[in-house]
C-alpha cells in the first residue's frame, strides 16, 4: 500500500530506493551498460544541523560484483564523434558573444 510506504519514509531518518534494470527497457540502453540499476535518495537526515546535507550528485547508479555492492555517480559518456547535425548547428548559431562583450567561439 502506497500510503503505508509514505508513512514509513516520513518516520525514518534516511530513505533510499533501488531501481533495477532487470526486465526494463533501460537494461538494453547503452548508457546504462556498466550498471545494474539506479540508486535514488528519497530522504536524508538532518541530525544536529540546521539544514540537511545535500549530496554533490543525485544521479547515482549501482553495480553488483561478486561480493561488493558499489554505488557510483552516473556519468553519461562524452560525445566524441563529429556529426553532420552538430556541424550544421555550429554554422547556424554563428559566432557567440562572450561574457566580456567580444565575440568568441566559446559559448557560456
Amino acid at each position: 500500500n502506497e500510503s503505508i510506504v509514505k508513512r514509513c519514509e516520513h518516520l525514518c531518518d534516511i530513505s533510499v530506493r533501488l531501481e533495477s534494470f532487470a526486465g526494463s527497457e533501460k537494461e538494453t540502453n547503452p548508457v546504462y551498460k556498466d550498471y545494474h540499476g539506479l540508486f535514488h535518495i528519497n530522504k536524508l537526515s538532518a541530525i544536529n544541523t540546521l539544514a540537511p546535507h545535500i549530496p554533490e550528485s543525485i544521479d547515482l547508479a549501482f553495480k553488483l560484483k561478486r561480493r561488493k555492492f558499489l554505488i557510483e555517480k552516473l556519468h553519461l559518456p562524452p560525445e566524441l564523434q563529429e556529426s553532420v547535425q552538430r556541424e550544421q548547428d555550429d554554422l547556424a548559431s554563428g559566432s557567440a558573444v562572450s561574457c566580456g562583450g567580444g565575440t568568441s567561439k566559446l559559448d557560456f
